[in-house]
């Protein structure tokens, strides 16, 4: 986290480092692999997957991070 805990820091991928306000709604992120875009996506069916595998495996998730590394399909 930056130094006021305002801001979150990201790095993708050695890339530069991006930063978001702290406090928004949970979301992950899709990484163009040819642009460096960063888009932010929430997906509810994810988060209740991710949860159950946890559940699957005796464990409660308590943080997470999903990065997609992607390029446009065609």
């Amino acid at each position: 986290m930056a130094k006021n805990d305002l801001l979150l820091t990201h790095t993708f991928d050695g890339n530069a480092t991006r930063y978001e306000l702290a406090g928004r709604p949970h979301h992950d992120h899709i990484i163009d692999v040819e642009t460096g875009e960063v888009r932010e996506f929430v997906s509810h069916e994810i988060e209740r997957l991710q949860a159950r595998v946890a559940e699957d495996h005796g464990y409660k998730i308590v943080a997470h991070r999903l990065e997609l590394y992607c390029r446009k399909a065609l």
